[in-house]
């Protein structure tokens, strides 16, 4: 063969390389000298062919173990191929190839055949998708509910790992088991019939209330939603929910249910002895302040629900997670959570004061005779009555340094309640109320000031008669004082009325700080 048809020859075949659709390079194995690249290989660096030739190959490794690596598998193999490397743009940023180098030799010195192929877009995707999933793992795994997945037949296939931090099963002691289990018996039909409405109607179910054993034996009450998880074909493959725990939420709500039905009986047994006629108004002022909160946790509980729903609902729409990271109706659901905790805490926390001032108001889980604090009593019964004071009336406390006192806590409350409300009732408008607290010889005085309407001095002596009654402006007292007068005269004290018309009345309280030596 002549030289130029060994010239024609090598034509033709650069030819056919410089067309190749993929990128080729050729370089010396000794220094990574180019000695070859075709427009293919100079594009995915940023260079033309004819710019590339002569420079070294290891100044376009992003990472320079790459390169050795490579090199080593080479020596080691004689080839490699499908080797993941990434390469440094001109521009500046990074691209992904994967290539297959065989070494050969070139005017007797030995090279390396490389050909490339772009990879940068599966790469992005792949990370995107790797960081797609990090994200839905740690939303799932840092969620303050728990995520669920249950077959067909009610077995446990998928638990969110917060499930052992609200009922303390390891997640492994409990996957594969039927949730039925772990669920009260008396709840357990209720659930069978919630999960067949999610079949029945093709739609999510929400609302449900159970109970659950927590790994210490006790029962947690959870609130529940679920919807249905179909395979390509519209066959149903799973449930899948989302459970919040609402122990906190439910205690409170019993508390309440029963501090209501204790106050009740109490209502009853006062009436009965005809020391406390005025409770019906105590109690709807009660209930009228235990309205706004209960309303709040109520809505904050529809907002919960909604919010679930929507992340349901966007978990069982989207194809995708990148679908998912850009909702944004589920950044908004997360977000109405998270602001939905404080409100529903705050409106607990009054719920939780209001209940704590009926229990120390009528003392009805301790005993009769003890050792109380005035004052704490004082404040409970101010808690109840916040409803008439608020906006019309304010009250001044002036409260001494007086022991805890040996007494019938739950007849001073009542006497108190009285002498309070009839303040109250005096004031028609704007007023104040002062309560002071002092000793005096040997004794505890509270005394209780309003700048009500008053009694004239000719009238005073008629308060504590159980037929009281002012025509006019003057409240009617009813039978209030006169079993405040009972209870005092029980403990041994005496009480003081101050009046003057128009400008108002002082009630003063004396006990005796040994009644206990006294009653016996």
């Amino acid at each position: 063969m002549s030289r130029r048809m060994v010239r024609d020859h090598t034509d033709e075949i650069r030819t056919i390389l410089d067309a190749a659709p993929f990128p080729l390079i050729i370089s010396r194995m000794s220094d990574g000298t180019v000695v070859y690249a075709n427009d293919s290989l100079a594009e995915l660096v940023g260079l033309t062919a004819e710019n590339l030739i002569g420079q070294q190959t290891p100044d376009f490794y992003a990472d320079p173990d790459d390169r050795e690596a490579l090199l080593s598998e080479v020596r080691r193999a004689g080839s490699v191929t499908d080797y993941e490397l990434r390469l440094r743009h001109v521009g500046g940023h990074e691209r992904w190839a994967v290539a297959s180098v065989v070494v050969t030799k070139l005017r007797g010195e030995k090279v390396l055949v490389a050909g490339l192929n772009d990879i940068t877009s599966r790469k992005t995707a792949e990370r995107a998708l790797a960081d797609s999933e990090r994200r839905f793992r740690n939303l799932v795994e840092h969620a303050n509910d728990i995520i669920y997945m249950l077959s067909p037949d009610g077995i446990m296939t998928y638990i969110s790992p917060n499930w052992k931090d609200i009922l303390g099963h390891d997640i492994s002691e409990v996957l594969g088991t039927s949730f039925a289990l772990l669920v009260h018996p008396d709840d357990l039909q209720s659930c069978y019939e919630f999960l067949n409405a999610v079949i029945e109607t093709g739609e999510k179910q929400s609302g449900i209330e159970y109970r659950v054993k927590h790994k210490d034996g006790s029962w947690r009450w959870h609130t529940s939603n679920a919807s249905s998880l179909k395979d390509d074909q519209d066959n149903f493959e799973a449930y899948i929910g989302i459970a919040r725990d609402i122990t906190d939420k439910k205690a409170t709500q019993l508390a309440l249910e029963k501090a209501l039905r204790e106050l009740q009986e109490t209502q009853v047994q006062l009436v009965q002895s005809e020391k406390m006629a005025a409770l019906g108004k105590l109690v709807a002022g009660v209930v009228h302040e235990m309205n706004t909160p209960i309303g709040v946790i109520r809505s904050a509980a529809d907002v919960s629900a909604r919010s679930v729903s929507n992340i349901m609902e966007v978990l069982e729409k989207s194809q995708t997670f990148d679908e998912i990271r850009n909702s944004r109706k589920l950044r908004g659901s997360l977000k109405a959570l998270q602001n939905d905790v404080p409100v529903a805490i705050a409106a607990s926390e009054r719920i939780t004061r209001i209940v704590n001032s009926l229990k120390s108001f009528a003392r009805l889980d301790e005993a009769v005779f003890q050792i109380t604090d005035l004052h704490e009593g004082l404040e409970s019964i101010l808690t109840l009555l916040d409803q008439d004071l608020e906006g019309r009336i304010s009250v001044v406390k002036e409260y001494g340094e007086i022991p805890l006192l040996a007494c019938y806590p739950g007849e001073l409350n009542q006497m108190f309640m009285n002498l309070l409300t009839n303040a109250v009732q005096a004031i028609e408008r704007n007023g104040t109320i002062t309560i002071r607290s002092f000793v005096e010889k040997g004794n505890v005085h509270v005394q209780i000031k309003d700048t009500g309407i008053g009694v004239s001095s000719e009238r005073i002596k008629e308060l504590f008669d159980p037929s009281f009654t002012k025509k006019g402006h003057r409240v009617k007292a009813g039978l209030g004082l006169f079993a405040s007068y009972n209870i005092i005269q029980k403990h041994h004290g005496e009480i003081k009325v101050e009046s003057e018309v128009g400008k108002g009345s002082t009630f003063t309280v004396i006990l005796p700080m040994d009644l206990e030596k006294a009653i016996e």
